[in-house]
């Protein structure tokens, strides 16, 4: 018997638990747009640049994305093959490079934010949830989850066509619709990894 037959009942167990707590994390993460338009809203800031506290809620946001990510992982519904995790690795770089320009917003480190490369990554926060069509993608190709599940990857990654979709008809105000894909899509992601099945991480 492989090694690795011997060890996957304590794999299938362990990551159950981290995905409930990682899967809640993400639900907490994805309201984060919704309290920083408040915030926005209250202090009149409208659309313009973060602040510090815009960037520590972006940061939240990351963080909780980046669970739910972690989460889809450990339970394999992208897949078990080379795709697959290479679409994790590159996912997490986004996520990276994403937390750190939020992080620099954070710290207001405006030397950072001259640099001639800072445009460049900048790009990449926007990019990461296009990106999310390619996971909901490998989602539904695994077949691990069925009916709703395979929907919030899809969601998510709809947000950034939606909102330029929008904007000819609501200019500034564009960016509710990119609230609303995000805040739904990895709200539903997160319950969807909160909730799942032990036989789906089995598998």
């Amino acid at each position: 018997m492989a090694v690795e037959e011997i060890n996957f009942p304590l794999a299938r167990r362990g990551p159950l638990l981290g995905t409930r707590l990682l899967g809640a994390l993400g639900i907490v993460g994805a309201q984060m747009w919704v309290l920083d338009a408040v915030y926005r809203h209250v202090y009149g800031l409208g659309g313009g640049p973060n602040d510090r506290v815009s960037g520590a809620l972006n940061l939240l946001y990351i963080i909780g994305w980046a669970c739910s990510a972690v989460a889809l992982r450990r339970l394999r519904v992208t897949g078990r093959g080379l795709t697959a995790s290479v679409a994790y690795a590159v996912q997490c770089m986004g996520l990276t490079l994403a937390g750190l320009i939020s992080l620099q917003e954070v710290l207001d480190l405006k030397a950072l934010a001259a640099h001639p490369l800072y445009p460049v990554v900048d790009a990449v926060w926007p990019l990461s949830h296009l990106f999310m069509l390619v996971v909901g993608a490998l989602v539904w190709r695994a077949g691990v989850w069925r009916g709703w599940r395979r929907l919030p990857c899809f969601v998510c990654g709809l947000a950034l066509p939606a909102f330029f979709a929008a904007v000819p008809a609501l200019g500034e105000d564009a960016r509710f619709v990119f609230i609303i894909f995000v805040t739904t899509g990895f709200t539903l992601l997160g319950n969807a990894v909160r909730t799942a099945p032990i036989k789906e991480v089995s598998r």
